[in-house]
């Protein structure tokens, strides 16, 4: 079986504890963060989060100074 699910690309540094400030930060607010992975590509860290409710999470990571990138953004990696 497949489904669709929603999800943000967020850019962040490529270095140890950038997975752990978006999960504090998404914590703090009561967001839950349902899954996540990443990747580098072309010298940029990126993160995949299913989160819940999403939103929120756009407007807190956003607040924040967190790059989320867009659809096409991601297809052009």
């Amino acid at each position: 079986m497949v489904s669709l699910l929603e999800a943000l690309a967020v850019e962040v540094p490529d270095k140890p504890g950038s997975l752990q400030a978006v999960a504090d930060l998404l914590g703090r607010n009561n967001i839950n963060l349902d899954n996540c992975s990443g990747f580098v590509a072309q010298n940029r860290a990126i993160l995949i989060i299913e989160v819940h409710p999403l939103a929120e999470a756009r407007t807190v990571l956003e607040q924040q100074g967190f790059r989320l990138l867009t659809q096409e953004e991601m297809l052009r990696l």
